[in-house]
This record gives structure tokens, C-alpha cells and sequence, in this order.
């Protein structure tokens, strides 16, 4: 009848647009002649220490956007740690535009069980990936492929570990987080931590070395402490020439070193440069020698050397090919040097790095705020 054939054609309608906007909802960014999406990137730093023990390095996260379309969150843990060799177990993962979607108690104490990516991988696992596509972080990113271009993607980033003994025993197990900033003023009993990265576009994507210029930085300890301490290459006795510094380290122990910008002074100490990173120098028995070189917010690494002896660097200067352990054309804010150390009482560490000022991040206010 004309009143069933109306109603039909009223129902087929409503099923068409129903599919519409499922086909619209699940559009691929930019997928239109129309309307192509940009080239995606992240802003640095887009890699963040996986923190065990509160303070001790037990691996990274990276982060970076894969094929234009997703998002991959990286576990990695198969690097030298200081305190074992950690495997993963299980990962949890916020990642989101809302900082208060992050699952937490009304006290603000992250809830890490409740993350909605999850993944357990046993007792013998060292990376894992996590894959998510942008649209599903950006649901309107199908019609408006620009609407994530300069947009910040909040995550945190939780784990739980363990380190196995020879004859497989269990011998630690510990939570860790990515590196960040703590949900809960410090100190407090939890210590989860969040961060954030940045989507840049197109234009904005142009690789690094295109755009930054470099210099010469030598690491030294800020002040003398217990176990080290840094001196002029002056002082050294062979008519060096050259600003920078040598570390001597007579104590087992963990150490911090500043990375200074390079200076045409000669004077002893130098005018210090800017400071653009750090290096972190984990020093125990019977375990190898760890160097870890982060370059700041706003810098990056293109090459790193190190010189590690129990005899006083002999050069007329310190130079590039004089060093015995070298890593060339980096393009990264993260370094990792795992060495032998000459045993010793007494050791002489250089330092050396080209940094280079980098891509930076845009500075937000805190949450809430």
C-alpha cells in the first residue's frame, strides 16, 4: 500500500544515514581528495625513562606516530639497567586529549588496573608495542584531518617487572612508570607519573638537522661530591688548549653530571655554557659500567663519545678520533653507552656530545590550572 511503501522509504533512509555516519566515523584521517591529511609527527622529546624503585632506570618508553595513522607506545627494556636484568610481565596504558579521563581515585592517586590498554606478556618479555590508532585518541580527526595539529596527547605509562636469577628464580619484582611528572605531590607512598607529547604537522615536521645549530659540550659533576669529582682539561698537565672537562671517579655509586655548551674560554673553570642535558653514570661491582646521556627539552644529540681509563687522558687536546668509544649521527635525545671498567681504584671519565638545538615542545599549564 502507499502508507507501507512510504514507511519503507522513510526506513531505508534512516538506514543509509545510519551508515553514513559510520562510514564517516571510521573515515581514515583525511581519507578525500578534498581534504588530505597533513604529515603527522611528534614534537621532542618523544622518549621517557621507565622508572623503577622511584628514582633507578630500569628501560624506556618511545612514543611516535607510525604509517601517519597510529600511535605507538614502545616498551623497552632490554638495555642495561643498574639493578637487574628486568623483563615485563604486564603494561598498562592511558593514552588520550583529556587529562581527566586518566583513571584516578577522587584523592588523584592513578589507578593503573584501570587503564583501558592492557597487555601480559609473561616473565621473559623485554619490548612491547602498543598500537592505537589516532582516530580512536581523535574521533572527529575522519572529517577534520587537522584537527590534532598542535594538540597534546596525554599518557601514562605503567609496568610490572621482574628479574630472574641464573637457575630462573624470581629474585625482584617492582611496578614502574614512565617518567614524568608525579600524579601526587612528592613525597608521598604512590609515586605513579604522567606526560605528555605534542602532534605537530606538514611544515612543522621538517627533520631536525635542517633546522638547529650544533656545538661542542663536555659533562662534568655540578659540584664535587662524595666518590667524584671534574676537572679542567688545564689542569691536566699536557698543555691542553681545549675548554672541557675529565671526571675522577674513586667511589662505587650513581652520578649525575651536567652537559655544558661548548665555550671559546680556556680559563680554569671555563664560563660555563648552558646546561642541555644530563648524564646519568651508574658505577657497581661486578657490573658493567652504565652511561646514560639525555639532552634537555629543546636539544638533541648528534654524536657522543667517552673516554673510560684508569690512566690520565694523554692527548695534547681531546678530539673527536681520540676517543675510544664513539656513536655517530644519532638524530636522538638518548644515549647509552654499557662499558668494562678497568679495575681500579682510581677512574678518569670524559664526557664528550654534539648537541643541537632541536624541536621544542610547547610549554601548557599544569592540569587544572
Amino acid at each position: 500500500t502507499p502508507h507501507n511503501n512510504h514507511t519503507t522509504t522513510i526506513m531505508l533512509a534512516l538506514l543509509f544515514l545510519a551508515l553514513l555516519g559510520v562510514a564517516a566515523a571510521t573515515q581514515p584521517p583525511g581519507d578525500s581528495i578534498c581534504n588530505p591529511p597533513p604529515d603527522f609527527c611528534l614534537a621532542t622529546p618523544n622518549a621517557f625513562e621507565l622508572i623503577v624503585y622511584r628514582t633507578h632506570h630500569a628501560g624506556w618508553i618511545y612514543v611516535s606516530i607510525v604509517d601517519n595513522d597510529m600511535l605507538n607506545v614502545t616498551y623497552d627494556v632490554s638495555g642495561p639497567a643498574p639493578d637487574c636484568d628486568w623483563k615485563l610481565v604486564d603494561m598498562q596504558l592511558f593514552v588520550g586529549t583529556d587529562f581527566d579521563m586518566i583513571p584516578t581515585t577522587k584523592f588523584g592517586i592513578p589507578l593503573p588496573g584501570k587503564f583501558p590498554k592492557k597487555a601480559e606478556v609473561g616473565c621473559t618479555t623485554e619490548v612491547y608495542t602498543f598500537l592505537i590508532p589516532l582516530l580512536e585518541i581523535f574521533p572527529t580527526l575522519g572529517g577534520n584531518p587537522r584537527v590534532a595539529c598542535d594538540d597534546i596527547i596525554w599518557f601514562s605509562a605503567h609496568a610490572n617487572l621482574i628479574c630472574r636469577d641464573e637457575e630462573d628464580a624470581a629474585i625482584a619484582c617492582a611496578p614502574a612508570w614512565g617518567n614524568g611528572t608525579h600524579f601526587i605531590p612528592q613525597p608521598a607512598e604512590d609515586w605513579g607519573m604522567y606526560n605528555y607529547v605534542q602532534v605537530l604537522c606538514d611544515d612543522d615536521c621538517t627533520p631536525v638537522d635542517e633546522r638547529t645549530e650544533c656545538d661542542s659540550s663536555f659533562a662534568s659533576i655540578p659540584e664535587n661530591c662524595y666518590g667524584a669529582e671534574s676537572k679542567c682539561f688545564s689542569e691536566l698537565g699536557n698543555g691542553s688548549m681545549m675548554w672541557g672537562f675529565y671526571t675522577i671517579i674513586t667511589q662505587y655509586g650513581h652520578y649525575t653530571l651536567d652537559i655544558h655548551e661548548g665555550q671559546d674560554n680556556f680559563a680554569c673553570p671555563p664560563d660555563m655554557g648552558d646546561v642541555v642535558g644530563q648524564v646519568y653514570v651508574d658505577y657497581h661491582e661486578d657490573m658493567p659500567f652504565l652511561i646514560r646521556i639525555v639532552a634537555n627539552e629543546g636539544y638533541y644529540l648528534e654524536q657522543a663519545e667517552v673516554f673510560l681509563s684508569d690512566k690520565l687522558p694523554s692527548a695534547t687536546f681531546p678530539a673527536f678520533p681520540w676517543y675510544p668509544y664513539q656513536h655517530e649521527d644519532l638524530h636522538t635525545r638518548i644515549d647509552e653507552f654499557s662499558l668494562t671498567a678497568p679495575e681500579c681504584d682510581v677512574l678518569y671519565l670524559i664526557v664528550h656530545v654534539i648537541s643541537c638545538d632541536g624541536l621544542t615542545i610547547v610549554h601548557l599549564p599544569a592540569p587544572g590550572q
